[in-house]
């Protein structure tokens, strides 16, 4: 995806288990991920110096969200920035966690 000059792109890096989003090929924000079954587990969100307050962290998130959603897996968002989002986002994304456990992440 190009915005303006730059060029941002998504990976999923199995071998380190986390979705990267680069930015003109420099890495720029990661969730770390589990898969378990048909449980995907999200705990941790890093952004890069120099990358914050400008979205790609919330663009990172949708994408692996809308991963997730397109495998049939379940979400459990230990990542207080991953629960945030969606609570934040709930119509969209709430249905991806399982309904008993929504209280563990305040959703």
């Amino acid at each position: 995806m190009d915005v303006g000059q730059t060029r941002v792109d998504i990976r999923d890096d199995e071998d380190e288990h986390r979705y990267e989003l680069l930015v003109d090929d420099v890495l720029a924000v990661i969730v770390v991920y589990e898969v378990r079954s048909s449980t995907m587990t999200l705990s941790y969100t890093k952004v890069a110096d120099g990358f914050a307050r400008r979205g790609l962290s919330s663009q990172l998130v949708a994408h692996v969200l809308g991963e997730a959603r397109s495998r049939g897996l379940q979400v459990l968002p230990t990542c207080s920035f991953v629960a945030a989002y969606i609570k934040s986002h709930a119509s969209d994304y709430l249905e991806l966690v399982p309904a008993s456990r929504r209280g563990e992440f305040s959703l």
